[in-house]
């Protein structure tokens, strides 16, 4: 519970109301944070996917427990509810070991494959017809159009409304993908935050590719409802960084472009971050924006941050958070 605490501390700290939690170590895990959340000994209010983090048989064993069970995404309430069923796919893009339809620039590898393409379909297809919203860790292309070609799949085999399946940061990306995504409704959860972490490194791993990874502006060309996250713990939980990552489109430190085509607008990240988080977990209609009848979720930064040079993002900070109306200390 002090764990619990202390990340919650954060996450106020930086004006972040509610977080799409990405799973964690089991059942005592979701007891906890869902007993906290309804207590109120927590400010964020928290969406949370299943998904453990012992291992590809383990996860799968885990969601096999939880359909079971008939619970699907959508059970709780304002303050915890059940988000989306998730599998792992791949590594991460700064390993670098996300799976690659080509190999990387600097090595010989193509990433690490966890999942093959007919595993996915199978558990895509079960969560999908048992009313989950599904998502996967897929960073790679290669990772990505396995993703992708099981919720097409399983779409087609149990057609329903609305269902609003994710990928976990979708990291690069290419036409036909977009395309695919497009068509299929999927949000893709992008991370720029990493394009000014770690932006040197993706121009020598990945080359050209960086003009497709999180490509925010072909999102918004293809009519693509994309959010944003931070990936915290493994990137920073300030969302300043994928500010940053998203408006100017280089490294932080080396000033690098970074596939700047995909630069993107001010009002155009806010609204990836606030209406289109909540869409992609379903709460458009009590949170994302600042409307009667909706949670009073607010904060108020140290500047005005229209006014603010894109270049200097960083400098703002938040000094108040109000959280459904309330102050949050």
């Amino acid at each position: 519970r002090g764990g619990y605490k202390n990340a919650d501390q954060i996450l106020t700290s930086y004006g972040i109301t509610s977080a799409h939690d990405a799973g964690g170590y089991g059942s005592s895990y979701y007891r906890i944070m869902q007993d906290m959340c309804n207590n109120s000994e927590l400010n964020t209010k928290m969406y949370s996917m299943l998904f453990n983090l012992f291992g590809k048989e383990s996860a799968r064993n885990f969601l096999k427990l939880f359909v079971g069970t008939g619970i699907h995404t959508g059970c709780g309430n304002e303050r915890f509810k059940l988000g989306p069923a998730k599998i792992m796919l791949d590594g991460s893009s700064s390993g670098p070991s996300s799976a690659m339809i080509e190999p990387y620039c600097h090595l010989p590898s193509k990433g690490i494959l966890v999942w093959t393409q007919e595993e996915a379909d199978k558990m895509v297809a079960d969560l999908h017809r048992k009313g989950y919203q599904v998502t996967a860790h897929a960073v790679g292309d290669q990772a990505v159009t396995i993703i992708v070609n099981a919720i097409e799949k399983a779409m087609n085999e149990y057609p329903r409304e609305d269902c609003r399946h994710r990928i976990e940061h979708c990291g690069i990306v290419n036409s036909q993908l977009l395309d695919q995504i497009a068509e299929l409704n999927i949000i893709p959860i992008a991370n720029p935050a990493f394009i000014a972490i770690n932006g040197a490194d993706y121009n020598r791993f990945y080359g050209m590719r960086t003009e497709y990874m999180f490509p925010l502006k072909s999102y918004l060309e293809k009519g693509i409802v994309a959010a944003l996250g931070s990936d915290a713990p493994v990137s920073y939980p300030n969302p300043m960084y994928s500010f940053f990552g998203a408006l100017n489109r280089k490294d932080l430190k080396t000033g690098e472009p970074v596939g700047a085509g995909q630069k993107v607008e001010l009002m155009e990240v806010i609204r990836m971050f606030t209406y289109n988080g909540a869409y992609a977990s379903f709460d458009e209609d009590m949170k994302g924006s600042l409307e009667e009848g909706k949670l009073a979720d607010v904060i108020i930064l140290s500047e005005n941050i229209f006014d603010c040079p894109k270049e200097e993002i960083m400098r703002i900070t938040v000094e108040t958070v109000i959280s459904g109306g309330e102050i949050a200390g």
